[in-house]
């Protein structure tokens, strides 16, 4: 009950995901479509930087799985944090099969089919976003003056998710706060830190 305590504020924010179905979803999309289209000197650079986004997720799944490895040559909780972390982030994000949101290439309405395993049908949540914000909650807790380059390459790879329409911002909404929650869950439970919401 104390954890939950603690993050009373992202729990309060998953209570917003229902205004971004109804509303706020489709009308983003439908922004950053004119805005492709009205200036497509700025798609071509979004799109040319997509690639660094990508290369930066790969980079932050990759030095926590080494981390995990080399569990002997790091500090105890930082390896535990990081371990059950990304084992939380990994079986949570499976919700999306059960779901089966259509991604916004298939249209910008929102769509739940029920179970499928599907690419198209698995949308929500994000499972990138999931998985960096999850990161970088934990390491910004133990490498506190990288905190704003952690969180702001997370915040370029969910906006890459939306602008690349593999993601509504509802699905990276969703998968920023269930990152930070379990991030600060792992802490909470595995870390040396414990991470209190003001």
């Amino acid at each position: 009950m104390q954890f939950l305590r603690d993050n009373k504020r992202l729990i309060y924010a998953l209570l917003l995901l229902p205004l971004f179905f109804l509303y706020l979803d489709r009308f983003i999309m439908l922004w950053l479509k004119g805005l492709k289209d009205t200036y497509p000197s700025l798609y071509s650079i979004l799109h040319a930087i997509d690639p660094y986004a990508i290369f930066f997720y790969y980079l932050m799944i990759v030095f926590a799985i080494i981390t995990v490895a080399l569990r002997k040559l790091v500090r105890r909780d930082l390896w535990k944090s990081l371990f059950y972390g990304l084992i939380i982030t990994s079986l949570t994000i499976q919700v999306k099969h059960l779901l089966g949101r259509a991604r916004p290439k298939l249209g910008y309405e929102t769509v739940f089919t029920g179970p499928s395993f599907k690419y198209v049908y698995s949308s929500f949540p994000s499972g990138h976003t999931a998985f960096v914000f999850m990161l970088s909650a934990i390491l910004s807790s133990y490498y506190p003056r990288y905190r704003f380059i952690l969180y702001g390459l997370s915040l370029w790879i969910g906006f890459e998710r939306i602008e690349d329409s593999a993601h509504f911002p509802s699905d990276v909404l969703a998968g920023a706060i269930l990152g930070l929650l379990i991030g600060r869950f792992a802490l909470f439970r595995f870390g040396r830190i414990e991470i209190k919401d003001d």
